[in-house]
């Protein structure tokens, strides 16, 4: 794995790695919203339908702002 030198970055990749408890990812049911506060503004929660369709569930404020 790549070495992660932002703090913030880093405190989220240790959050997803311990939520994917030796799984790929993971499931819905392991992530409260509420835990990702922090972090929730800068992340796009995205599903991918039929390979070639997106639905995006949640973007954050932060991303909306931008784009």
């Amino acid at each position: 794995m790549a070495m992660i030198t932002h703090p913030a970055l880093d405190d989220l990749c240790r959050f997803w790695i311990a939520k994917c408890r030796c799984r790929m990812m993971p499931a819905r049911d392991d992530i409260d919203l509420l835990e990702l506060g922090r972090w929730l503004g800068h992340l796009a929660w995205v599903d991918v339908v039929d390979g070639t369709e997106f639905r995006f569930r949640i973007v954050g404020d932060w991303l909306a702002a931008r784009y």
